[in-house]
């Protein structure tokens, strides 16, 4: 229930895949193209996770969602049937971030891959924290 709460930012997870559109470059791989997608179990990126989202069952939709929703529900061709959720309640994750594949340190001779929004949600905390301070 958090993610679904309207006193909560929840995040959500992506991974970078290769791809021929929609790219997107960084710094370590300058020509390879990547496109950033939900995170999700797959063998074939190496991901252990998956991301949620969905629609609360309690919280009705905050007016600043209902746009973002509507152009979701338009553009989407797979849906699942709407017995399944409430699509005019709260949608979530309210931000999404990298969730794949952040290398942690557990000494100087170990380097261990973790996966999820264990991951990106601390991440979105600090980048906030970072421009906070900017703007204070």
């Amino acid at each position: 229930y958090p993610a679904a709460s309207p006193y909560v930012t929840s995040v959500g997870g992506t991974q970078l895949i290769r791809s021929d559109s929609h790219c997107r470059y960084i710094p370590e791989e300058p020509n390879i193209c990547l496109q950033e997608i939900a995170a999700y179990r797959s063998l074939l990126t190496g991901c252990r996770v998956t991301s949620g989202g969905g629609f609360s069952s309690f919280s009705e939709m905050p007016k600043y969602q209902r746009k973002t929703v509507q152009q979701y529900f338009k553009r989407s061709k797979v849906l699942p049937p709407t017995s399944y959720y409430n699509q005019s309640n709260r949608a979530y994750p309210d931000i999404s971030l990298l969730a794949h594949n952040y290398i942690v340190k557990l000494n100087e001779n170990v380097e261990i891959p973790i996966d999820g929004t264990s991951a990106s949600s601390p991440t979105i905390a600090g980048l906030f924290s970072l421009i906070n301070n900017r703007r204070l």
